[in-house]
């Protein structure tokens, strides 16, 4: 049985790109969300854990030539508020008014821009990596097929030359 027999686990490349497709998406909520004025701390919290996955396989490859340093970014501010609570004030609709303060998860404290800045550096990391889907390339087509020549050589009045090319030693194209 050969490797390619062999489905094994992921490749690193496939990860990588579901976790560049699920961070995109989460990007494009963000941004639908943000224009509606409708950013919630559920949204917050779910970029905030795609951007550590994403994060976790990129850095994989921070040492390549292709990056410059800080192109992967600093996410300690994210991590160090995985699995903490904090305190947070809230208003209370009770007479007299007031603050009161609630347990929440601590990625809460995290600003929206920070979270946006952070996915989108690493996007542009993925990109220097090869891991982003490259823009359509124009190919110029300078290339002359051989029939291209022949004819040309034939206009030219140059028929014996036009007689040597491969194809016609060959008894190809005609």
């Amino acid at each position: 049985m050969t490797d390619e027999d062999d489905p094994g686990p992921p490749s690193a490349e496939r990860i990588i790109q579901e976790r560049l497709q699920r961070l995109e998406s989460v990007l494009d909520a963000f941004s639908q969300r943000a224009a509606a004025v409708d950013l919630t701390p559920t949204m917050k919290r779910e970029i905030a854990v795609v951007i550590v996955n994403t994060h976790r396989v990129l850095s994989n490859y921070e040492d390549e030539s292709v990056l410059d340093d800080g192109d992967i970014p600093n996410i300690d501010p994210i991590r160090s508020r995985l699995g903490r609570t904090v305190e947070m004030p809230t208003q209370t609709n009770r007479r007299g008014g007031g603050q009161t303060f609630r347990e929440v998860p601590a990625v809460d404290e995290l600003d929206y821009w920070y979270l946006e800045d952070a996915g989108r550096d690493l996007e542009s990391a993925a990109k220097k990596l090869g891991f982003w889907a490259a823009a359509k390339e124009t190919v110029p087509n300078d290339r002359v097929a051989e029939d291209d020549l022949k004819a040309l050589l034939e206009s030219r009045g140059q028929d014996e030359a036009a007689e040597n090319l491969p194809s016609e030693q060959t008894g190809g194209a005609d």
